[in-house]
């Protein structure tokens, strides 16, 4: 059976999303080292997905 893999061409950099959120990058980081925004990392390279974004706005509201 395969997983679903998110599709990370649908995906925001933390600098992409924190612009959208009008937060500082540093801000999006701590959501995900504190666990509140789920992200991915690839290598050094780190995507929210947009299932992911709406998961975080549906819980929090900034």
């Amino acid at each position: 059976m395969l997983k679903h893999r998110p599709s990370l061409s649908q995906a925001y950099t933390i600098g992409e999303f924190a612009a959208l959120m009008g937060v500082v990058p540093k801000t999006v980081q701590r959501w995900i080292a504190n666990g509140k925004l789920h992200a991915h990392k690839i290598g050094r390279v780190v995507r929210i997905t947009d299932e992911d974004a709406r998961a975080f706005l549906a819980l929090h509201r900034y």
